[in-house]
C-alpha cells in the first residue's frame, strides 16, 4: 500500500460507491474482522476503519507525534482495536467511533501483541531483561498477570481460537500457558533458533512455528512433540492452517508456496512462481484452493491438479507495500488478512472471493 486507499464497492458489476482515503504516516498493516464487514488500515499516526458492506470510512483514530504506532491487533468481533506505540504505550480504540477507550504507559518493550479471542485480554509488551510477557485487561489495560519461562525475550504471541490457551515463543523455545490462570503448562525446546510466527490450528491442539532460518515445524502436545515440515530451501516468509486444520501451507524465499499434510507432515504439493518471496498464503474454505500474494500480485492455484488459476489484475497500478511484519519493525500488522472461514481475503487494496479470486471490492 503507498499511503492512499481508494475503496470501490461493487454489487452485481455494478459499482455502488468509490471514496479516496489518504493514509498519513508509513504503512503498518491491514486487518479484517471476522464477518468480513470491517477493514482496519494502519499506518504509524493512524488507523482507518472502513465498513466494506458501504465502502465508506467508519471512523478514524490519530496518533500524534511524538508517538507513533508500531503494531495493532483486532477483536474477534471487530469492535476493539489493540495499538501499540512507540514511547511504550498501548492504546485500546472503539472501532465505531475510533475514540480511545483506555491509554496506558507500558515500561519497556512493546513488540508482542495478541488480543484473547473474547477480547478479555491483552498479550503485550515483552520485558527484555526479565523476558516475561505482560497481561493486561482488556477493557481498563491493567495489568493483570505475566507469564515468563523464557530464556531470552519472547518475540511472538498468540491466544488459541477457543481461548484457553496462550503460547510464546522466544529465541529455541515455545512456552504454553492457561490463559485464565496464566500457569505455565508446558515447555519445549524448538529445534529452530529464530521462531518469526507462531499460528494456532483451528481446533487448538497444534501449533505452527516458523523459523527465519528457513525451519517450519508442527508443535503438538503428544509424542514426538514436533513435526517437521521440511522442503523449504531457504527463509520460510509465511504460512497458514486450512479452516478445518488438515493442511498447512507455506511460502518462502525459495519461490515456492508448498502444502503439507497436517497430521503426517508429507508434502502433498509444490507451486513454483517466478517472484522473490510471498508475503501471504491462505487455503480457501473447501481445502480446493491456495492463493498467496507475491511480489507485486497475486498467485492461485488447485490443489488436487497443482494447476495455477488465472487471477484479475487490478487495473491500476499496485501499491509498492509488500510485506506487512517482515519489512516493518515490530509489527504484527499485514499487508493481507483472511477472514476465518477462509472465503474473503483482504489483500493490500482489494477484497478477493478466494473461491473464484475475483475482486469483492477494490481499495
Amino acid at each position: 500500500i503507498d499511503g492512499s486507499l481508494r475503496l470501490r464497492v461493487w454489487e452485481e458489476g455494478v459499482l455502488r460507491t468509490e471514496s479516496q482515503l489518504a493514509l498519513e504516516g508509513t504503512f503498518v498493516g491491514l486487518h479484517l474482522s471476522s464477518d468480513g464487514s470491517l477493514a482496519v488500515a494502519i499506518s504509524e499516526q493512524e488507523a482507518r476503519f472502513i465498513d466494506l458492506d458501504t465502502g465508506r470510512e467508519r471512523a478514524r483514530h490519530h496518533v500524534a507525534p511524538p508517538l507513533r504506532i508500531l503494531a495493532g491487533a483486532l477483536s474477534i468481533d471487530g469492535s476493539a482495536l489493540v495499538l501499540t506505540a512507540w514511547k511504550h504505550r498501548v492504546r485500546l480504540v472503539d472501532t465505531r467511533t475510533g475514540e480511545t477507550i483506555q491509554d496506558k504507559p507500558l515500561p519497556n518493550g512493546l513488540n508482542v501483541v495478541a488480543i484473547h479471542p473474547d477480547g478479555s485480554r491483552i498479550a503485550s509488551g515483552t520485558d527484555p531483561y526479565t523476558h516475561v510477557t505482560r497481561i493486561l485487561d482488556g477493557s481498563t489495560l491493567a495489568e493483570i498477570g505475566q507469564v515468563g519461562g523464557h530464556p531470552d525475550r519472547p518475540w511472538c504471541a498468540a491466544f488459541s481460537p477457543d481461548g484457553r490457551y496462550l503460547a510464546t515463543c522466544s529465541p529455541g523455545r515455545i512456552v504454553v500457558h492457561d490463559a485464565s490462570t496464566l500457569a505455565k503448562l508446558k515447555s519445549l525446546l524448538l529445534p529452530g533458533p529464530s521462531p518469526d510466527s507462531v499460528h494456532w490450528s483451528p481446533d487448538g491442539s497444534q501449533l505452527l512455528v516458523t523459523d527465519r532460518t528457513g525451519e517450519t515445524h508442527l508443535v503438538r502436545w503428544g509424542t514426538p512433540p514436533f513435526l517437521e515440515l521440511a522442503g523449504h530451501e531457504s527463509f520460510v516468509y509465511v504460512a497458514a492452517w486450512s479452516p478445518d486444520g488438515t493442511m498447512v501451507a507455506s511460502g518462502a524465499w525459495d519461490r515456492t508456496i508448498r502444502l503439507w499434510d497436517a497430521l503426517t507432515g508429507e508434502p502433498l504439493a509444490e507451486f513454483p512462481f517466478d517472484a522473490p518471496y510471498p508475503s501471504y498464503v491462505g487455503i480457501s474454505s473447501d481445502g480446493t484452493r491456495v492463493m498467496a500474494a507475491i511480489d507485486k500480485g497475486l498467485g492461485a492455484w488447485d490443489t488436487a491438479t497443482g494447476v495455477r488459476i488465472p487471477v484479475p489484475e487490478p487495473a491500476f497500478p499496485h501499491p509498492w507495500m509488500r510485506g506487512g511484519s517482515k519489512f516493518v519493525p515490530m509489527s504484527t500488522g499485514q499487508s493481507s488478512a483472511t477472514s476465518p472461514d477462509g472465503s474473503l481475503r483482504l489483500r493490500q487494496n482489494r477484497v478477493i472471493d478466494m473461491a473464484t479470486g475475483a475482486d469483492r471490492s477494490v481499495l
